[in-house]
């Protein structure tokens, strides 16, 4: 879901960057409305993929650097940072259940022997 919710942010940066660069006098306090809605979403999304990157150190999908790096990814505007963070945890968190599906399924069959 967040990265979902990343993904759909992505028109939204570039109407703020067109914005930034066709803006008038008038516009001004629209632009910063807008500025400030999307950061605040940016936060409150990167907040949720952190919870998300916790799980799966705790879970150990990612290492301690990598979990350090995608946490701040999470939070960083630059050139859509936060989407394509939130792309790899996603990637990563469904990989990892797999993983642990297997083993659990591994160990109610040796359990039957």
């Amino acid at each position: 879901m967040n990265m979902l919710i990343k993904l759909l942010h992505i028109p939204a940066y570039m109407l703020i960057t067109i914005s930034m660069i066709s803006v008038f006098l008038w516009a001004q306090p629209i632009f910063f409305m807008m500025a400030l809605f999307g950061y605040m979403a940016i936060y409150l999304t990167g907040l949720i993929g952190l919870c998300g990157i916790i799980r799966g150190y705790k879970e150990q999908s990612f290492s301690k650097i990598g979990a350090i790096f995608l946490g701040i990814l999470q939070f960083v505007l630059l050139f859509n940072a936060d989407a394509i963070s939130a792309i790899i945890v996603y990637n990563r968190a469904r990989r990892g259940s797999r993983e642990l599906a297997r083993m659990k399924e591994a160990a109610k069959i040796s359990a039957k022997l």
